[in-house]
């Protein structure tokens, strides 16, 4: 099930994004040198050492849901290296302790999981050298899954993090939780990715980096002249799709494919998002203001706009749309389009969770939603139909509060 969330402005919008540093912790481990800033573990002993060799993150994590990968860099046997939680509680004994001896841990080795001694086998290969382990652990629920190289989840088609689907019960497992890597074999050499860097694979809907920051996020913009810029001065700087890149999480981006004078029929027909798409992407859709300016008729401009927001969806992307904001065009609109677009704000309000992920109610907001709110020189351009600069960043504020609702 796809998470949907809508969007309306409040006043006096602020985005603050926190970021707090997640290492390997230097004074928590046994064997092991750390180097990279603490993200790159060594171990300095092997098999002769039975279990203990091993290191966890920092600092731990109460309730949430996170994600972070591990590249087994140099010297993987298989057998011989696992990732997954501890505890406060979790007490390494060289020779003796391993991730999942007991219910203060739990760790996947090698296409298997150990939790609480019991080793259960997963239909996975083993690990080699070069192989990304990725690992999303819902701290709230208690539960835990892997897979490599962004294969199956738990080793199963059917599991899934985004859905709660698949995952490994380690409720056993009490407090706050730490991730933590665990090898057998001296030479080994584990990088691990809390989210300071892009990640190899896609995050799973709903997770976020160690550090609470939501990962960067691959979003992508298409509608008419609205979104284009057009009328502004350097448009590629000024539009609100440029505007909303600062909201969002470090190391985003933002492709804005939409076109000047272009109906919603002519960006479906043009498919320019397909190419574009990556796994965990976010397409944001905002149009109908043309379609009801050179067709004028209100049921088939939605009719169209449901059906490019269905195919869009299908391409893979999460889908943002937005509600449509009144215009003047310089006096040459038909005598029913405020009416028509109401009528179509009314049904996008009240049927987007069938076609999209997510509403940005853009014409809530009065400065450019209102009847008339062209007359306000201040966020509409004289023709009365395109947005200044602080107009396009109040788009930008709705639509980035949007992605990141679903990001």
């Amino acid at each position: 099930m796809r998470g949907m969330t809508s969007w309306r402005p409040k006043s006096n919008p602020c985005f603050r994004v926190g970021v707090e540093t997640i290492t390997l912790d230097p004074l928590v481990k046994e064997f092991m040198t750390l180097s990279g800033g603490n993200l790159i573990a060594t171990s300095s002993a092997g098999p002769g050492n039975g279990g203990g060799v091993w290191v966890r993150g920092t600092p731990s994590r109460s309730t949430g849901k996170y994600y972070c990968e591990f590249t087994l860099t140099a010297a993987i046997d298989s057998g011989f290296m696992a990732v997954g939680v501890v505890n406060g509680s979790y007490v390494s004994v060289p020779g003796t302790s391993y991730l999942g001896v007991d219910n203060n841990s739990v760790g996947s080795y090698d296409g298997g999981v150990f939790l609480n001694e019991a080793y259960t086998v997963l239909a996975d290969p083993s690990w080699i050298t070069g192989d990304v382990v990725c690992m999303a652990v819902d701290v709230t629920n208690r539960k835990i899954w892997w897979r490599r190289n962004g294969g199956d989840w738990n080793g199963s088609g059917a599991a899934n993090p985004a859905t709660n689907v698949g995952g490994f019960d380690i409720s056993a497992i009490t407090g706050a939780l730490y991730p933590a890597i665990e090898v057998e074999q001296a030479g080994a050499v584990t990088a691990a990715n809390f989210g300071a860097t892009t990640y190899s694979y896609a995050v799973p809907t709903g997770y976020v980096n160690w550090s609470g920051q939501a990962n960067e996020l691959v979003v992508v913009v298409d509608g008419n002249s609205l979104s284009t810029g057009s009328g502004l001065s350097s448009p590629s700087t000024q539009r609100w799709s440029t505007q909303m890149l600062g909201s969002l999480p470090r190391g985003s981006s933002v492709t804005n494919v939409a076109a000047n004078n272009a109906t919603t029929e002519d960006r479906h027909t043009a498919n320019s998002t397909e190419a574009l798409f990556v796994p965990g992407a976010i397409c944001c859709l905002w149009e109908i203001t043309n379609d009801l300016f050179f067709n004028q008729d209100k049921v088939a401009a939605m009719t169209e706009f449901w059906d490019w927001c269905d195919d869009v969806r299908a391409q893979g992307f999460r889908v943002v749309v937005g509600t449509v904001i009144p215009m003047w065009e310089n006096g040459e609109v038909y005598e029913d389009h405020e009416a028509d677009r109401q009528y179509c704000n009314t049904r996008i309000r009240s049927e987007w969770q069938s076609h999209a992920d997510a509403l940005a109610d853009v014409a809530a907001l009065s400065y450019i939603g209102d009847p008339g709110a062209y007359t306000n020189t201040t966020y509409w351009q004289a023709d009365g139909t395109h947005l200044t600069v602080a107009g396009n960043a109040l788009v930008a504020t709705v639509f980035g509060a949007a992605v990141l609702s679903i990001g």
